[in-house]
C-alpha cells in the first residue's frame, strides 16, 4: 500500500489568501518553508520527498480536479471549495504517473453540488500582518563612530570619514537636512496592513442536476509608505477575484457528465525596482544606506521654492556616480500587472457494468487560457545636497546633482510588457476496472 496522506480542508484554514503557506506541519516529511511575504511573492516553497543531488528545483505534480496546474494555481485556491486534499509520496502511490510523479503528487478535488434545498455559505475575513521580526540598527551617531573605529583598525594611518562637529551637531538634534538622521525603514515601510477575504458559494440541485457556484475577493497590501506629495498609489496591493462553477448532470441511468468552469484574476501594484521581488530589494536597500549621508528629500530654498517635484537627497560617490536614495526609489513610479486564467473541463463518466461488473470509461476534455499584461510607469528623481549653510540665520542652499539633459525628469513615462496569451489544450481518457485493480491513463495534449 502506498503512502498517501490526506489533510483535511478545515486545517487548512489560516489568516492568509496563499494556500501554500497553510501546507507546514500538516504532512509528515513534508518540508515547507515562505521566503517572502509579499503580495505575489508570498508562494511557500515545498518539498514532498525532499532533496536530492541531482537538483534543487523538485517541484510535486499539482492535479487539481485531475488537471495539471501549477503552484500558483493552487496557492489561489479557495479552502473553501475544497472537498479533498491528498498527497502521494512514495513511489508505488506515485508510479501510476511515472516520472511525472517522481517528486511526488498533490491532488486536490474541489466541491460539488449535492441533492437537496440550495445552502449558502459566506465567510469574510479582516487580518493584521506584520513582520515577524525586524533587524536592529544602530543609531545614527553610533554608526558613525563604530565607521570611524572600522577605519581606524585597519589602517591607522587613515582618517575619520566623519568628523567630529558633525557627530556633535547630529547628536543635538540640529538642522535636520544639513545633519541627517534618517530612519530608513520608517520612512519606507509601515508597522503593520489590514487584509480582506470574502467567499460566497452556493450549493444544492435535484436527482438529475446538481451544482456548486463559488465567488472569492482577497485583497491583500503591503506595508509601504504612500506620501501624499504623489497622486499615485505605489504601495504593494494584490486584488484577487474568482468564480468557480461546478454543474454535475446526469444525462441517463448510467451516465453522468461534469462540467466545471473556473476564472481566476489578478490586479496587482506596486513600486518599481530592479528586483522582480519589489519589497525585498527596497528592504536590502534601507540595510544597505547610511544614515547620515544625506536624508530622504529636503524642504525647498529660495531657489526651488517653485519647483514641483520632489527634492530628493543624495551624494556624489568617490566613483562620480550617485548614490541610492531608498525613498527616490519608492517614490519614482509604480508598475500594475493584471494577469488571469480561465478553465473550462467536461468530464464524461459511463458506467460499463453491463460489460462487465465494476467496468467504466471516463473521459475529460480541458481547456485553459492564460494572460498577461503589465505596464511600468516612473520619472527619474531630481537629486540634490547642501551647498552652504548659513548657520546664523539656519538657512541652506541646494546643489542639483543630476543636471544634465534627461537625467531627471518631472513626468510620469509609459512602458508596456509584452502581454502573453497562451492556450492549453489537454484530452484525456482511462478506463478504470476494479475487476482487474487497473488504472491506464493517456494524455494528448495540443
Amino acid at each position: 500500500m502506498g503512502a498517501v496522506t490526506t489533510v483535511n480542508p478545515k486545517d487548512l484554514k489560516i489568516p492568509s489568501s496563499n494556500l501554500t503557506t497553510a501546507l507546514a506541519g500538516q504532512v509528515a516529511g513534508m518540508i515547507a518553508y515562505q521566503r517572502s511575504g509579499q503580495p505575489g511573492q508570498d508562494n511557500a516553497s515545498f518539498f514532498v520527498r525532499g532533496v536530492t543531488t541531482f537538483g534543487y528545483k523538485q517541484d510535486p505534480l499539482i492535479l487539481i480536479d485531475n488537471v495539471e496546474l501549477t503552484a500558483t494555481d493552487l496557492a489561489r485556491l479557495q479552502v473553501d471549495d475544497i472537498a479533498s486534499f491528498s498527497i502521494l509520496k512514495d513511489a508505488s502511490a506515485t508510479s501510476l504517473y511515472g516520472a511525472r510523479g517522481a517528486n511526488g503528487v498533490i491532488l486536490v478535488t474541489t466541491k460539488e453540488g449535492k441533492a437537496g434545498k440550495a445552502k449558502i455559505n459566506f465567510r469574510f475575513e479582516n487580518s493584521i500582518s506584520q513582520a515577524t521580526k525586524n533587524l536592529e540598527m544602530a543609531d545614527p551617531v553610533s554608526y558613525m563612530e563604530l565607521f570611524n573605529e572600522a577605519i581606524m583598525t585597519r589602517d591607522s594611518l587613515g582618517g575619520p570619514r566623519y568628523d567630529q562637529n558633525k557627530i556633535n551637531h547630529t547628536k543635538n538634534s540640529d538642522n535636520k537636512f544639513v545633519y541627517p538622521a534618517v530612519d530608513w525603514m520608517s520612512e519606507l515601510f509601515k508597522q503593520r496592513t489590514n487584509n480582506q477575504r470574502a467567499n460566497l458559494s452556493v450549493s444544492g440541485g435535484g436527482e438529475v442536476a446538481r451544482y456548486y457556484v463559488a465567488g472569492a475577493f482577497n485583497r491583500d497590501n503591503g506595508i509601504l509608505k504612500v506620501s501624499p506629495v504623489n497622486n499615485f498609489n505605489n504601495n504593494v496591493r494584490l486584488d484577487n477575484y474568482q468564480l468557480r462553477s461546478n454543474v454535475n448532470i446526469n444525462l441517463t441511468k448510467t451516465t453522468e457528465m461534469v462540467v466545471r468552469l473556473s476564472g481566476n484574476f489578478d490586479e496587482y501594484t506596486g513600486p518599481v525596482t530592479q528586483d522582480a521581488s519589489f519589497g525585498t530589494d527596497l528592504y536590502s536597500l534601507v540595510m544597505h544606506t547610511s544614515p547620515v549621508d544625506f536624508p530622504a528629500f529636503f524642504l525647498p530654498d529660495s531657489s526651488t521654492v517653485f519647483d514641483k517635484h520632489i527634492l530628493f537627497g543624495n551624494k556624489l560617490l568617490e566613483t562620480g556616480q550617485l548614490g541610492t536614495n531608498p525613498y527616490a526609489q519608492l517614490m519614482r513610479g509604480y508598475k500594475n500587472f493584471s494577469r488571469s486564467r480561465m478553465s473550462a473541463q467536461v468530464e464524461m463518466t459511463q458506467n460499463l457494468s453491463f460489460i462487465t461488473k465494476g467496468l467504466n470509461f471516463r473521459g475529460m476534455v480541458t481547456t485553459n487560457r492564460y494572460s498577461f499584461f503589465d505596464v511600468t510607469r516612473q520619472y527619474n528623481p531630481f537629486y540634490y545636497q547642501v551647498g552652504d549653510y548659513d548657520r546664523q540665520k539656519d538657512e541652506y542652499r541646494l546643489v542639483w546633482l543630476n543636471n544634465k539633459p534627461g537625467e531627471a525628469t518631472e513626468y510620469l513615462d509609459f512602458n508596456s510588457g509584452k502581454g502573453i496569451s497562451p492556450r492549453s489544450f489537454t484530452c484525456r481518457a482511462c478506463w478504470i476496472t476494479t475487476a482487474h485493480s487497473a488504472i491506464i491513463p493517456s494524455a494528448a495534449p495540443s
